[in-house]
């Protein structure tokens, strides 16, 4: 079984660390960063913080189509059974419900944030979610909502430690 994971660069310990797991359990993974250099959310990133933030949007969904269609292509290509992405945030709806319908693959999202943080509850970002298959969340108040938005299943998945990266450290006496 091939499985495609999807993360950001800036918190990769996360993200290897699924790959490293399904791979022990005899699975091939495969990595596919959702947040490369990009101009379109460098600029979104900068309008955030100015008096412009409303004109943040516009560059930040030129780059969700742009990560959108490298994520279909990667799918496209490397032909995974199953995709888990971690807080899938820049995938538009119409890409995930393409990589389902189209490949028919199935698509997980492990929403890993506390659903009472307020940019959680954008609409264009709700409107994304309703195109997975599955969804893990590590904030059971999530739960509710999700299978109000989605009639996919809700399973509860809270953060875990890796022991190879999460261990304590020596003791300087």
């Amino acid at each position: 079984m091939k499985i495609l994971v999807t993360w950001s660069k800036w918190h990769a310990s996360i993200g290897e660390s699924f790959v490293r797991a399904f791979r022990e359990l005899g699975y091939e993974a495969e990595i596919f960063y959702d947040n490369p250099s990009h101009w379109t959310l460098a600029i979104s990133k900068i309008l955030w913080r100015t008096p412009f933030q409303k004109k943040s949007s516009v560059p930040l969904l030129w780059y969700q189509k742009f990560i959108s269609d490298r994520l279909f292509k990667k799918v496209k290509e490397w032909r995974p059974d199953f995709v888990f992405v971690i807080k899938g945030i820049y995938f538009l709806q119409n890409a995930i419900q393409q990589i389902r319908d189209e490949l028919k693959i199935p698509v997980a999202n492990w929403i890993i944030d506390d659903p009472a943080i307020s940019n959680i509850y954008d609409p264009p970002l709700l409107h994304n979610l309703q195109a997975y298959s599955h969804f893990f969340i590590v904030d059971e108040s999530w739960s509710w909502y999700l299978k109000f938005l989605n009639n996919a299943p809700v399973f509860y998945m809270p953060h875990a430690g890796n022991e190879k990266i999460y261990r304590p450290l020596a003791e300087i006496k």
